[in-house]
């Protein structure tokens, strides 16, 4: 088993940009914070990425960052202030470092129910889908 300094942290997700690795995770009450390795053994506590939005309120959970065409684009799970249900929701950034900013002031989507902790896949037509 291999161990790393990073402790209280949930949901990691790693991005590779360059020769740079990105991770995110459930790590903060008011946010996401982000870490940066070169071998992904020794990880550096870069700061905040995300801080909370006025439309969300608590919850930040398992963010996945993907590159799209030159953009940084984050899903994550966060407690709805409107109705203090769990939802998907999208930020964008130009940097994988942030800062991430919400897409729009609603989540992705609404069935009137909590929706939480999605992925992204996109096939090799390009096609994306999020589950």
């Amino acid at each position: 088993m291999i161990k790393t300094a990073i402790t209280g942290i949930g949901d990691p997700f790693i991005l590779r940009a360059g020769d740079t690795y990105y991770m995110y995770a459930t790590s903060a009450p008011d946010g996401f914070l982000y870490f940066s390795s070169t071998d992904l053994l020794n990880w550096k506590n870069c700061g905040y990425c995300f801080k909370a939005a006025g439309v969300t309120e608590n919850c930040y959970w398992a963010p996945e960052v993907y590159e799209i065409n030159g953009k940084y684009y984050m899903i994550y799970t966060a407690r709805w202030a409107k109705n203090h249900s769990l939802r998907l929701w999208f930020a964008v950034a130009d940097s994988p470092c942030g800062p991430f900013e919400n897409v729009g002031n609603e989540p992705i989507f609404d069935f009137g129910y909590a929706v939480l902790d999605g992925s992204l896949f996109i096939d090799a037509d390009k096609q994306g889908y999020l589950y």
